[in-house]
């Protein structure tokens, strides 16, 4: 009799440690910045920012080193900010804690362009990213290489990719039949919503409030400070939010209109092979 209430009781308590084990615990600063375990060819942890933002990942010129790193060649970074040139080298099996291990061919960055008000070794970008499946929940700190059950709540938009990021498209409520979808890249490297605006096009959902900067892996760029209104952008709710509008020249290349800081909800999942985000508000 012992026995089978043994067996029982282990039975009903396995579905919770399985469960359990699903989720890993990251850290995360005041300002949404992710900050996770990473190990570089069996080497590690190394502290790396989860950067969706950012199309290739990054490594510091001190874990460069460290590694014995070679540069094989070099990219240009177009960011917010602006475009600078960076080395590349070769990361042939990048694993964080608990998800499945992947190559990367990274820059090599200095160690002040990784300054996000938290030390860092490097920088886990989409080019890794968009091959998982990723969840982060942000009110309980943790992480997951697995979608969990979809809430009821929860509001699952397409994801595409433009430059090597990832993409949604919202629209915004007074939109006639032949506006265009607002393209953001949701992001967790940024603290705030950066909005791009280009010659001829007609913001009219802001009001200017003060100059501001950005600054990102391309050093600084003026910025003026906007308030979103009446947006709803199809229930991402951003209307009262600040935002940093920077104006782009007509030859950038960049073809999105803004970064929806992902900090902003209580958890969300990105489905890199399926194509789709699903996110959940805060209460």
């Amino acid at each position: 009799m012992l026995q089978a209430h043994v067996v029982v009781l282990l039975v009903a308590i396995w579905p919770a440690l399985a469960s359990a084990e699903d989720w890993r615990a990251f850290r995360v600063t005041a300002d949404g910045v992710v900050v996770v375990s990473v190990y570089i060819g069996g080497e590690g942890p190394f502290a790396f920012l989860l950067d969706t933002g950012s199309s290739r990942s990054a490594i510091s010129t001190d874990l460069a080193l460290r590694l014995g790193a070679r540069q094989v060649g070099e990219t240009t970074v177009l960011t917010p900010s602006g475009r600078v040139v960076r080395p590349l080298t070769p990361l042939p099996r990048i694993s964080l804690d608990g998800s499945p291990p992947a190559a990367a061919l990274a820059m090599i960055v200095p160690e002040r362009d990784l300054a996000r008000g938290v030390h860092a070794d490097g920088i886990l970008g989409a080019d890794v990213l968009m091959r998982l499946v990723l969840t982060i929940d942000y009110e309980r700190g943790r992480i997951s290489w697995k979608a969990p059950r979809v809430l009821d709540d929860a509001l699952t938009l397409p994801l595409a990719t433009a430059g090597g990021r990832f993409v949604v498209s919202v629209t915004h409520p007074t939109c006639t039949a032949w506006c265009v979808p607002l393209k953001l890249i949701p992001d967790t490297g940024t603290d705030g919503v950066v909005l791009f605006n280009r010659p001829g096009d007609s913001l009219h959902f802001v009001t200017p409030l003060a100059a501001s900067a950005v600054r990102s892996l391309a050093g600084v760029r003026p910025a003026q400070l906007v308030l979103i209104g009446a947006s709803g952008l199809r229930d991402i709710e951003l209307d009262g939010r600040i935002a940093s509008l920077i104006d782009l020249p007509p030859e950038d290349s960049l073809q999105v209109d803004g970064l929806l800081p992902l900090h902003f909800f209580a958890r969300v999942t990105l489905d890199g092979p399926g194509k789709t985000v699903t996110l959940v508000r805060r209460q």
